[in-house]
Formats: C-alpha cells, sequence, structure tokens
C-alpha cells in the first residue's frame, strides 16, 4: 500500500472513533443532566437506575398498592403507596373513566421519590355524584407503563354550593432543571429604593396584647401584598414575626382617637400582636413586601410598656378593636406529604360569632410572585393544601373576614417533605459534524394536523398527525400555560403560575389536558422527538369553558336606607374567581320581622347597586347577592341583615273598645298600630258627645302609667274622666311615631256614661254546700238599694250564666242543680230603679259527688249452660250525674274479678235493667256484683254479691279405658273409667252402654254414673261388640270406640285335657292350662305364683285284681295284634292315614282357636286408655294417611290421645309431620307404662310372623317369644 492510501485510512479510522465518541457522550447527556449539585437520592443521580431501565421494563409484579379514593367537592381525592424496589420508575399518573367511556389521564406525572412511599392527587372539576374507574399507571422515564394498578369504582363528592377552586389548575410540578439549586436568596432581599412603613404607633396595650397601627404612602405603580411586624422585649434583640395582609385596614375613627396624621393618598392600616408579658417595655417596627421586589425595610423602633390602660382614647381603640378585628391565635401545620400541607387555625371565642370567612394565601419562598388564595367559610379552622412541589418553603397566612373587612392574619413557614423528582433532558448542544459525513442524525419534522379542543371547564384536547418523516419519532413533549383569563384579558394572573407545564415522551398522537381553570386561554405545544433530536414546536391556543361563579360578590353593604327602601352595593368578584363573564347579579331579600315574614323578593341586575322599593317601615331584613355567568349562578354572600327607617307616621290604632263605663267616666282599650313603622312617642285620644262638633282631646306620652290596663296586657288603656253622667259619646284614638306626626285616628267608638246607682255589696259568705248546691250570704251596701242581681256560672265556662233578681232585704240564696266538684264565679250587684252597682266576685267550689251504691242485692237467673241474666234496680239519678254501670264477676274459687260487657249505660225512665252474661262454663258456681260508673270516669263501691250457677251442658267425654273380658266361657265383663268430672258439664251424669250379643241387633242399658261395670250373661263362642257414651240432662257426649270380644269354647282333646283361658294380664296375651285327670298332675306352663291350677283327680272305685282280669286278654291279643298288622299292611297304612287326618283337623281347631284368643288380646290391648287407643291407632295408619289428614283425625281430642297417636306414627315410620306433631312425638312419657310402646312393637312383628306359620305349635312359639318379651 502506498503511503497516501495509508495515510486516508489511518484519517478515516479516526474519524470514525471521533463520531462513536461523539454520539457515546451524546447518549449519556440524554439520560442524565450534568449538575453539579444532584441529590443522590434523586432519580436522575443513581446510575444503577439506568442501567438496568430496560430490566425494569420487563418486571410484572406489582409496583404500586391499589387506589384509595375520598370524595371531594365535584372530585376525588386518590391515595396509593409505590411497591417494590422501584428500579426504573420515573413517576405515575392517575387515570380515571366513567362507565363505557376510554381511559383519561389526570394532569402531570406525579414524580417516584421512594420505596414504600405514599402519594395523592386531587382529581377537580369532575361531574358531581357520578361514578369514576380509578387506575394507577406506573411509568419509565419513557412514559412506557411499567405496571397498572386494579381498577376501582367510586363516587365523586356532591356539588358545592361555594365551590372551590381546583388547586390543581394553580400549581403545577416541574422537573428539575439546570437552576434546581439556584440559591433563593434573591428573593428575601430587602427591597432598599423603598422606605419603610411611616407613622408606625401602638395606639393600645392590654394585659398581654398590643395594638400596632401604620400608614402606607407609596404609589399605585407599587404592588404592597402584605405586612410584617416585628417585636421583641426592650434590649434582648429576641425578635419575633407577625405578618398581616394587605387590606389591614382601619376605620378612620380609629386613627382619629389616636390622632395620627393623615395625608392625602394615605391609607391607616392596623395589626393586633398577642401572647406578649404584662408590665414589660417592647419594641415594635414594621415593614412592607412588595411583590417581585422583597422586604422594605424596618421603621424605627416603637417602645411601648405593654400594660392595662384605662384612658378614653385606650377604651375606643380597644372598642374599636373588638367591633372590627379578628385575629387568629394561632396557626399551626398538622401534617404535611411530599405534595402537600395541612393546617390548622384557630381564633378567639367572642369571635367566632362575628366571623364571616377566612381567606388562605400560600406563596412560595422562591417565587412569591405566584401566590394562590382560598377562601373558606366560617366554620372551617383546618385545609388541606395539595398539588404542592417536594422540598419547598411556602409562606402561608390566614386571615379571619368580618362583615366590613378582612382581618390582620398569621403567617408561618411550612415546608413540604423531600421528593426525588426526575428532570427532563436538557435541550442539546449541536453535535459538531464529523469531518466527513459517516453517519447523518435525522431530525424529525412539526407535527401535522395539530387541533385544540375545548371539552369542559377543565379540560382541553390536544390533538395531530405525525410529522412527514415519522418513522423514526419516539414520542412527542406536550407543553402548555396559562396565558390569560377571558374574563379580565388586560389583568396578569397573579394566583396562577404562567410557566410552561411539560408532558415528556407522549406516546400517543392526542392528549387530554385536565386541571385547567375555567374561562381561560392556554397556549399548548407539541412537538416530536426521536432517540437524539427534537422537532419543531407547533403552537395554539384553546380556551376552557365557562363554569358557574366560585366566589360571592365582595363586601355588600347597605349604601342608604329609607322608611319603604334600601339601597345596596357590593363589590365585582375576583376576576380568579368569575369563571366567565358576569353576566348580572341576582339579589334576594326576606323579611324577619313577624308581620314581614311572608315579604320575600327575588331580582336581578347588571349593576353593583340596586334600590329596592316597596318594603315595609321598620322592619328587619336579610339580603344576599349572587353572581351568574353564562355557567349558572354562583355562591350567594353571607346573609346582611338590614333594616328599614322609621317612617312619618304610623298606622291607626287597632281593636279600639270600650272596657268600662262609669258616671261620670269611660275607659276605653286598644291595640297599637301593626305593622309598628316605629317606636310609638305618644297617644292623643279625641272624645265628643254624640250629636255635638266639639272634639277634646287628650295627649298621653308613651310610658305613661295612665295607659297601663288593670291586667297585664300588650293593650292600652285609659280612663276618660269628669264627664256628664247618663251621656253618650264617640272616641277615638291617635298615634305618633318618634319624632314623626301623629297618623290617622281609629274608628270611633261609642262610649255611655252611668246613672247614679247604689255602692256595691261589701262581702260574699258561704253559708253551705253540698255536691249539688251553694247557700250564700252577703252583706248589703250603705245607701238604700231595692234589690240584687246575683249571678252564678262556672268558673271553666261549660255551663252557662244564670243571674237572679232578690228583693231588698233579703241577703241569702241558695244556688241548686250544680255539678259537683265544680268551681263556681258568684258575683252580686245592688241596684235601684237606675241601674245595678259594680258587681262583687268570690268563688267557691262544691263537694265532691260520692258515687251512689246499689243497696238492694241483684238478682241472677241461670239462662243455659253458658250464661247468667243479671237483673237489678236502677238508682233515681235526677240530675244526670252518673253514666252508667259495670258488671264484674268471677268464679267462686277465684279471688280475681273480671269486668264484662262492657258499661251499661244509665236511662232516668228506666226502673229495671237486665243483662246476659254469656260465654260463660257449664255447671260452674259464679259470684257477681254491680258498680256504679260516672261521668268524670270514676267508679264507686260495689252492690251486694250474688251467687249463681250456670245450667248444665252437654258431656264432652265417653267413659274412658273400656275393656271387655270373659270371666268364664259364659260371662262378659264390660268396665270403665268415668270421664273427668271437668267433662261432665253437671254434677250428675249416667252412663249409656249399647251393645250387640252374637248376630242380634243393638241394645241399650243405662248404669249410674258411680258404677264401673258391668256383667253379661254370655253363650259360648259368642261375639259381642259394645260402646259407651256420658248422658245427662242436658246431653251426650260423643260414642266411644267400639270394643270387640268373643267368648271362649271347651274343647275335649283324647287326654281329656281342656283348654280354658283365664283373665290375661293387662299387657300380654297368656296361655293358660288346667287339666281333668288320674294321676299325677301335669305341669303348666308358664309357672307362676298367682295362677291357681283347675284340677280335678278321679278316685279309682274299682278293687286292684281287677287289673288281672284285665292283663290276661291283654297277653292272649299280643301274638294277634303282631300277626293281623302282617297279614293286612294295607289296612294299616289306611289306619295312620285317618288318625294323621284326624290330628290335622285337631290342629286347624287349635289354630282357630289361638288365632280368636289372639285378636282377643289385641281387642284388650286397645282399651287400655285414651294414650293405648290412640297409640295403637297411629302405628296402624302410618302407612296410609298423610299429614293432613292425620291432623283431621286429632281434631277435637284430649291431648293424651294426639300424644299417643303421634307417638305411633314416629314408631311406625312417618317422617313427614309438622313440627308441633314433631315436638309433641319426642316428649317426655307421662301418665302411662313406659314399656307399653315397646311391648306393643314386638307383639305385633310376632302376631305377623305367625300368621304366615301354618302349624299351631309356632303359634304357641310365639306367643312365648311374647312372654319372653
Amino acid at each position: 500500500m502506498c503511503p497516501f492510501s495509508r495515510g486516508v485510512a489511518i484519517y478515516f479510522v479516526l474519524a470514525l472513533l471521533v463520531v462513536h465518541e461523539s454520539a457515546a457522550s451524546h447518549k449519556k447527556r440524554i439520560h442524565r443532566s450534568p449538575r453539579k449539585d444532584c441529590d443522590p437520592n434523586d432519580f436522575w443521580c443513581s446510575q444503577s437506575r439506568d442501567d438496568n431501565n430496560s430490566e425494569a421494563s420487563s418486571r410484572k409484579e406489582a409496583l404500586a398498592t391499589t387506589p384509595r379514593t375520598t370524595p371531594k367537592c365535584n372530585g376525588l381525592f386518590v391515595q396509593w403507596r409505590s411497591k417494590g424496589d422501584g428500579r426504573g420508575v420515573f413517576g405515575y399518573r392517575v387515570q380515571y373513566r366513567t362507565e363505557g367511556s376510554d381511559w383519561k389521564p389526570y394532569g402531570q406525572i406525579v414524580p417516584y421519590v421512594s420505596d414504600n412511599y405514599a402519594y395523592s392527587q386531587t382529581l377537580a372539576s369532575l361531574q358531581a355524584n357520578t361514578n369514576y374507574y380509578i387506575q394507577i399507571q406506573v411509568l419509565d422515564r419513557n412514559s412506557y407503563v411499567l405496571y397498572v394498578t386494579s381498577e376501582i369504582l367510586t363516587k365523586s363528592g356532591q356539588e358545592c354550593s361555594h365551590p372551590e377552586p381546583a388547586r390543581s389548575e394553580n400549581l403545577q410540578i416541574r422537573a428539575p432543571s439546570y437552576s434546581h439549586s439556584q440559591s433563593q436568596s434573591q428573593y428575601s432581599q430587602q427591597v432598599q429604593s423603598l422606605e419603610a412603613p411611616s407613622y408606625v404607633q401602638v395606639v393600645n396595650t392590654n394585659v398581654n396584647s398590643a395594638y400596632v397601627m401604620w400608614k402606607s404612602t407609596y404609589s399605585e405603580d407599587v404592588y404592597v401584598d402584605k405586612y410584617k411586624c416585628r417585636y421583641a422585649p426592650t434590649g434582648t434583640q429576641h425578635y419575633e414575626e407577625k405578618q398581616f395582609p394587605a387590606k389591614s385596614v382601619c376605620d378612620s375613627k380609629i386613627a382619629q382617637q389616636a390622632r395620627l396624621p393623615t395625608p392625602p393618598g394615605t391609607q391607616m392600616h392596623c395589626g393586633r400582636i398577642d401572647n406578649l408579658q404584662n408590665e414589660q417595655s417592647y419594641d415594635f417596627q414594621v415593614a412592607a413586601h412588595v411583590q417581585n421586589q422583597g422586604w422594605t425595610p424596618y421603621s424605627p423602633p416603637q417602645r411601648t410598656v405593654v400594660q392595662e390602660q384605662s384612658s378614653y382614647r385606650t377604651a375606643v381603640a380597644a372598642a374599636a378593636v373588638q367591633e372590627e378585628s379578628i385575629d387568629l391565635i394561632s396557626l399551626t401545620k398538622t401534617a404535611s406529604t411530599d405534595m402537600s400541607l395541612d393546617i390548622a387555625w384557630d381564633i378567639r371565642a367572642e369571635d367566632k360569632a362575628r366571623v364571616t370567612a377566612f381567606r388562605i394565601i400560600i406563596t412560595p419562598v422562591n417565587n412569591p410572585e405566584h401566590p394562590q388564595t382560598i377562601n373558606v367559610d366560617r366554620s372551617t379552622y383546618q385545609y388541606h393544601l395539595s398539588n404542592l412541589r417536594s422540598s419547598t418553603a411556602y409562606n402561608i397566612t390566614v386571615s379571619a373576614a368580618n362583615s366590613r373587612m378582612i382581618c390582620g392574619g398569621r403567617t408561618i413557614v411550612a415546608v413540604t417533605d423531600a421528593q426525588v423528582r426526575p428532570t427532563p433532558p436538557p435541550t442539546l448542544p449541536p453535535i459538531p459534524p464529523p469531518t466527513q459525513p459517516a453517519i447523518q442524525n435525522v431530525v424529525p419534522g412539526a407535527v401535522r394536523n395539530f387541533r385544540l379542543t375545548g371539552l369542559s371547564s377543565s379540560e382541553i384536547r390536544v390533538s395531530w398527525a405525525c410529522p412527514p418523516d415519522g418513522k423514526s419519532v419516539t414520542g412527542y413533549d406536550v407543553s402548555y400555560r396559562l396565558k390569560y383569563r377571558l374574563a379580565c384579558p388586560d389583568e396578569v394572573p397573579r394566583d396562577v403560575s404562567t410557566e410552561f407545564v411539560t408532558i415528556y415522551n407522549h406516546k400517543n398522537r392526542d392528549y387530554t389536558i385536565t386541571g385547567l381553570i375555567p374561562y381561560a386561554v392556554y397556549e399548548v405545544k407539541v412537538r416530536a422527538r426521536t432517540l437524539t433530536d427534537l422537532g419543531p414546536e407547533v403552537s395554539g391556543e384553546a380556551a376552557t369553558e365557562m363554569q358557574p361563579p366560585s366566589a360571592p360578590p365582595f363586601n355588600l353593604r347597605v349604601a342608604s336606607s329609607a322608611d319603604t327602601s334600601l339601597a345596596l352595593q357590593w363589590e365585582a368578584i375576583e376576576c380568579s374567581q368569575r369563571n366567565g363573564i358576569v353576566n348580572y347579579y341576582e339579589y334576594e331579600i326576606v323579611g324577619q320581622d313577624d308581620w314581614a315574614k311572608w315579604e320575600r323578593r327575588v331580582a336581578n341586575t347588571t349593576s353593583l347597586r340596586v334600590k329596592i322599593d316597596g318594603l315595609t317601615p321598620y322592619t328587619k331584613y336579610i339580603v344576599r347577592v349572587r353572581a351568574y355567568n353564562s355557567a349558572g349562578g354562583g355562591p350567594f354572600t353571607e346573609n346582611l341583615d338590614v333594616m328599614t327607617a322609621i317612617a312619618k307616621s304610623p298606622l291607626p290604632p287597632q281593636d279600639l273598645v270600650v272596657v268600662q263605663e262609669g258616671i261620670d267616666y269611660f275607659m276605653i282599650s286598644w291595640m297599637p298600630p301593626y305593622p309598628p313603622y316605629g317606636p310609638l312617642e305618644s297617644h292623643k285620644i279625641r272624645y265628643k258627645l254624640v250629636g255635638s262638633n266639639r272634639w277634646e282631646e287628650i295627649v298621653v306620652e308613651e310610658g305613661d302609667s295612665t295607659l297601663r290596663c288593670p291586667t297585664e296586657s300588650p293593650r292600652y288603656c285609659y280612663n276618660v274622666t269628669g264627664l256628664q253622667s247618663g251621656s253618650q259619646y264617640e272616641v277615638k284614638v291617635a298615634t305618633r311615631i318618634r319624632g314623626g306626626d301623629f297618623g290617622p285616628c281609629s274608628k270611633p267608638v261609642i262610649a255611655n256614661t252611668l246613672q247614679a246607682i247604689p255602692d256595691a255589696p261589701r262581702s260574699i259568705n258561704l253559708i253551705e254546700k253540698t255536691d249539688h248546691s251553694l247557700h250564700i250570704r252577703w252583706t248589703p251596701p250603705l245607701k238604700h238599694v231595692t234589690q240584687y242581681r246575683v249571678s252564678i256560672v262556672a268558673a271553666d265556662g261549660h255551663d252557662r250564666k244564670r243571674t237572679f233578681i232578690v228583693d231588698h232585704p233579703t241577703t241569702t240564696y241558695l244556688f241548686e242543680e250544680l255539678e259537683a266538684e265544680t268551681r263556681y264565679n258568684i258575683s252580686i250587684s245592688a241596684g235601684t230603679e237606675h241601674g245595678f252597682s259594680e258587681e262583687i266576685w268570690a268563688v267557691y267550689t262544691t263537694d265532691v259527688f260520692n258515687i251512689p251504691i246499689i243497696i238492694n242485692t241483684p238478682k241472677l237467673t241461670a239462662y243455659g249452660s253458658h250464661a247468667l241474666d243479671v237483673e237489678w234496680e236502677v238508682i233515681v239519678d235526677a240530675r244526670h250525674r252518673f253514666d252508667g254501670y259495670i258488671i264484674e264477676i268471677r268464679t267462686l274459687d277465684s279471688s280475681t274479678w273480671t269486668e264484662v260487657g262492657g258499661i251499661t249505660p244509665h236511662f232516668s225512665h228506666k226502673s229495671v235493667y237486665s243483662k246476659r252474661i254469656d260465654q260463660l262454663e257449664a255447671n260452674t258456681v259464679y259470684v257477681v256484683r254491680i258498680k256504679v260508673y260516672d261521668k268524670k270516669l270514676r267508679v264507686g263501691a260495689q252492690s251486694p254479691e250474688i251467687q249463681g250457677r250456670t245450667g248444665c251442658g252437654p258431656p264432652t267425654l265417653p267413659p274412658q279405658n273400656i275393656r271387655l273380658t270373659c270371666p268364664s266361657t259364659t260371662e262378659v265383663r264390660v268396665s270403665w273409667e268415668p270421664p273427668h268430672q271437668s267433662s261432665w258439664k253437671c254434677s250428675n251424669v249416667k252412663y249409656r252402654l249399647d251393645y250387640v250379643e252374637g248376630e242380634g241387633t243393638w241394645k241399650t242399658i243405662e248404669k249410674e254414673g258411680h258404677t264401673a261395670q258391668h256383667i253379661f250373661e254370655s253363650k259360648e263362642d259368642t261375639q259381642w261388640i259394645v260402646r259407651m257414651k256420658t248422658i245427662n240432662e242436658a246431653g251426650s257426649s260423643s260414642w266411644s270406640q267400639e270394643e270387640t270380644i268373643t267368648t271362649l269354647v271347651t274343647i275335649k282333646s283324647t287326654t281329656t285335657t281342656t283348654t280354658t283361658l283365664p283373665t290375661p294380664t293387662p299387657y300380654h296375651p297368656i296361655i293358660y292350662t288346667t287339666t281333668t285327670t288320674e294321676g299325677t298332675p301335669p305341669k303348666i306352663w308358664p309357672p307362676n305364683d298367682h295362677l291357681k291350677e283347675r284340677v280335678v283327680y278321679k278316685e279309682s272305685g274299682w278293687p286292684w285284681w281287677w287289673l288281672l282280669l284285665l292283663l290276661l286278654p291283654l297277653l292272649c291279643c299280643i301274638p294277634l295284634c303282631c300277626w293281623i298288622p302282617w297279614l293286612l299292611g294295607g289296612g294299616t297304612r289306611r289306619t295312620k292315614e285317618s288318625v294323621i287326618r284326624e290330628e290335622k283337623s285337631l290342629l286347624l281347631k287349635e289354630e282357630r282357636l289361638l288365632r280368636q284368643q289372639i285378636d282377643e288380646r289385641l281387642a284388650l290391648d286397645r282399651a287400655k286408655g285414651e294414650f293405648e287407643q290412640a297409640y295403637i291407632k297411629g302405628f296402624q295408619e302410618a302407612r296410609s294417611i298423610d299429614v293432613a289428614a292425620a291432623k283431621v283425625e286429632m281434631h277435637e281430642k284430649t291431648d293424651r290421645f294426639h300424644e299417643g297417636y303421634v307417638k305411633g306414627l314416629r314408631d311406625a315410620g312417618m317422617t313427614e309431620m309438622s313440627m308441633s306433631m314433631h315436638n309433641l312425638a319426642t316428649k317426655t312419657q307421662k301418665g302411662y307404662s313406659a314399656g307399653f310402646m315397646q311391648g306393643y312393637r314386638v307383639r305385633i312383628s310376632r302376631i305377623i310372623k305367625s300368621s304366615s306359620e301354618n302349624v299351631a305349635s309356632a303359634s304357641f312359639i310365639s306367643l312365648k317369644e311374647d312372654w319372653t318379651v
């Protein structure tokens, strides 16, 4: 190779190395910001996270917890925590959607801070009371989604009547920049070019507080946003500070009392310093804060000793502070996160009734030109400030407002928690081109079809298309900022930032910007990016929609007031709270006094001042105002209490009446005018004789004692005296309001003066009284009297007034036919031919009414088996003082009386009363008495008692436990148990016994109630059917169950053995045998001591030697008997067959006999009482009936029958029973043999088994087994 070629190759290799190093350096700059003061915990300072980003993108483990939400006003407060080690995590994006809609991101990305860290974000301006789905996306630095949490369903908060501005609109989250760590001292520099506040003076001190006043003389170009006062004990230099809002304006009267000079163009400010030491000297200094410039120098120290003062100026200033100033006594930070601060404050207890609202101003210490203002209502004493920057100090000022001004506030400095915030890649310097164009960098072009669409009052949607060379585009940067508010385009926003907020490396070609302020113009920019370069920005402007104003008008007050009108004025809403163009204001006025409760007006105006006419004078109203824009109305102002002025003249007095007339006077009474129209000053009474034109006038000042009525009353009364007796006067009244004129007169009334009449009687005394009369006496007047007028009326007014004329000299009177226990007003006046005197009054009460007693004993007669007729004589009651009669009854063996039949009304025309008492028990002795019932619901003493018995009723039960037995083969015994005496329904009963013997018909016999058995004569092998019922004179019970028995027969066998069956034991069939034979008696089975052997032995009557004669023929017959069968084999066989047939016939007869005996024993078992009968019946019917049929079978049966029946059903296998039947079936056994049921079941099973046998011996074996059981 030639040297030239070698040199070219070497140069080309070096160029490639330069290009490679340049690209590597450029890539490194993309991933890490060259900051000198990088936080080691910051994401961009961790190279290991950069190196492991690709690994983190592929992880699937949970990187965040499922979010939790809390409803807020028109929004949601979302919280979550980070999980895992957080490698490669850049931040979090909150997404939300409604039912059926797509996911939307909210606001900016929340940067990653650390592992297991709590995050939060407030979603504002959502639809109120709406279901939202929320999820959290975990993003890497390229906005790739590493992990998505589970979505949750929640509901947004209710719509607030005083909506707060969305705090997310006023704050922004920015990635750190190169200037992230620059010193903030430039913002705390003092403004040396401006003077300190002048005329600083301490105008008042108290035991532990001081009131500082100062004046501001700054020009309009200087914007002072707050003041601060520092103070320290004299000589210590230990200063403390308290900040006050810029509008800490004092009343001019306080400045006049403080004698401070007030040059033109100045404004008075004031502030209160608390928690000072008494009798301590302090130095006070004041400085002002100029926006964007800093603090002015402090004013010269003002030295004052803090102590309680009593001078006139101090008293006036203290009164003014109490009237107008509301200061906070505390302001503290209660909690904090990296994005939020929680604060709490308090005011004095005496100020809580006067405070109307609180204002919160939050300003970053390093960026004071962008303060945020939040207004809260009077009941809020804590607040959550969200969407703040991490590790940032904020000046937080809270001020209290009353109806006239915003008072001095309190300021603290609070710092949010630390958070690692990633820094977006800075703008890259151009890469120097290589010496030879070996590699070309692709710069993306501008995006196309850039469009902006306002979606709502807080959202703008931006969309675009890819640039022409979009293949290398890896993402888009979306930037936006607030440009101006449409409601005030010429005003620079001070409460929110106007800097750009950027969403880096967005992957989609549309983006919805949320958390914006309403009715504002935003500038939006979009540019494409590749791995190495950024494309040109495409920008545009779009406006958010309106929403109703979020604050009420400011400083609502009364401009002027008249008697029938009020002029109101207010200040416009701040621009940041209008959320649109204010079209008009709506005001509402409501009356508060009783006469104006229904007076309410609502109207609109476009002005900041309105005059309301047609109101009622001297009336209290409340007024409130709110603003309307095209989106709707905002919140109302606090209610303003107003009052119209006093009218010039009142309405006429009301209800003028004459209340008393005398010989030369009359008394009138009236009500004041209504509505009052103002405080009354005087009253004018005008009167004249009827028919005359000359009016007399009397003017009486308000409050004069002559206007008082004799009794406490809201009315006015006045005595007009010096008049002619026996005349008629026309009277009317007018009133005058203080400082005004007399109003119109009332309607006239006619008053009369009286003729000369005697004096009233001097006293009333009671002579005697009863429950229906009052006997009185009175003392006559001294002058001549011809008659008396005596009146009486019940004090409660339920009776008419009765008047009687009594001629003189009688001075007593008896009032009769009065009500008992009643207060009566008795009045008496003396009279002559000219009239009667005044009345004198007395009140007396009649005696207590003694309720009469029925003296004669009532009569009691039985009516059937369940009723008694009662008859008694009527008590004479001419004055109708009692109401009726009450009948009480009890049984003879009970001490409890029961009222029956209700109240029997009393009728004076009747002489005898009778009443029937029914629903009684039959054949029962009852005791009856009667009481009198008066009109005051009181009951008198009882009458003499009378006894009576009800008649007999039909018996309810037949005889119980009917048993049929055969004492012998020719007798049938019927025995029974009498039913319980309570079922007799009479004192004596008999029994009707019906029977059928053999094939005959029913026959009847009657047995007395004291008998318990009857024996019938019978033939052998005869069937008897028996039934019984109980009878008395009123009827009979139902029939008992039919019982059947068959008498026995005597069977003779070849062994002359007779089998006889004596009476068996109550529960088990037993076979007994007796024998009539010669020789040794047979053994009896089963052996029982109580069995009596019925064995008869026949004695031999022949001599013993006759036996020898018998032996001889026998000896001769032996050969013959052996030879004949051998010859006649066939005849022998026939003889054996006949013997077998006879034995078989005998066995069959015995089998039939045994079956008959078994049936008889079963019949005996069924007769063992109600329980045994019911058990047998239930056991037999269990497989053929259902529950409903079983309930029908149990209807109107005794409890013992019910219990036995359901136990039989259960033991036979029935499982489908009702709850009540099941409980009864499991009830503990009482009143019968515990072994009956088990024995019965075993016996039945044995009988069923024996019925399939065809030989009699098997029946004997079965019976033997029964005996063993």
